[in-house]
């Protein structure tokens, strides 16, 4: 099997995933990805209230433990651009290294992805369900 042909694993559930891609969506304000992945979110499992209070700039509370750690992790890297030694090791204790890349490169690459359509102005989809984000106040 060459590297082409290997299967992409995926240690993060796919709730996580989305959950992930909306807090970087609320982070940078990026109407495209919110508009796109909160829906996801909710239907990967990630209850309705949390995606809510997110969307309002809140913490949300009531979510599950491995939404939380990704919770931390996300808020912690896209804050201080790194992660404490206590966040990396519930991060590591839970996904395993290969996990915490997984983590730490979605993030990544959603931040950069939504800097890129925030400067072009990408507006969300037209006929996009679910409300959208309002930009934070400078």
């Amino acid at each position: 099997m060459t590297f082409d042909e290997q299967p992409i694993a995926h240690d993060l559930d796919a709730r996580v995933r989305e959950f992930v891609i909306c807090v970087v969506a609320r982070h940078v304000s990026n109407q495209f990805e919110w508009v796109m992945h909160a829906p996801l979110a909710v239907k990967a499992g990630v209850s309705s209230q949390g995606i809510e209070a997110l969307r309002q700039g809140a913490r949300p509370r009531g979510l599950a433990p491995d939404e939380e750690d990704a919770f931390d992790f996300a808020q912690e890297l896209l804050a201080r651009h790194g992660v404490s030694d206590p966040t990396y090791q519930s991060a590591l204790a839970r996904w395993g290294e290969q996990g915490v890349v997984e983590l730490t490169l979605l993030l990544g690459y959603f931040t950069m992805v939504s800097w890129l359509m925030n400067v072009a102005r990408t507006p969300a989809q037209a006929g996009a369900a679910g409300p959208g984000i309002d930009a934070f106040p400078l």
